[in-house]
C-alpha cells in the first residue's frame, strides 16, 4: 500500500507541471527503466562471479521487476494524460 501511495504522490507532483515537463519526465522514466535493466545485468554477473548467491539474486531480481512495473505504469499513465 505504501508503494501505491508514493506513486500517487509522484504522479500528483508531475501532473501539475504541464505537458512540456511531463514529456521530459516521461523521457527520464524511460532512461530509468534502461538503467534498471543494466542493474539486472550487473546483478546476474555478480552471481556468476560468486559475489552473491542465487537466492539473493532472485530476491533482488524480484525487487527490480516490481520497480520496473512501477516505472512502466507511471510512464503509461503520464503518456495517456499527455496525449489527451
Amino acid at each position: 500500500m505504501q508503494g501505491a501511495f508514493d506513486a500517487k504522490r509522484i504522479f500528483n507532483r508531475v501532473k501539475g507541471r504541464g505537458r512540456k515537463h511531463t514529456g521530459e519526465f516521461i523521457q527520464h522514466l524511460s532512461i530509468a527503466y534502461g538503467s534498471l535493466a543494466e542493474l539486472e545485468t550487473h546483478l546476474q554477473t555478480a552471481q556468476r562471479l560468486n559475489y552473491i548467491d542465487v537466492g539473493k539474486l532472485n530476491q533482488l531480481l524480484e525487487k527490480t521487476a516490481e520497480i520496473g512495473r512501477m516505472i512502466n505504469g507511471l510512464r503509461r499513465s503520464l503518456q495517456e494524460k499527455a496525449d489527451n
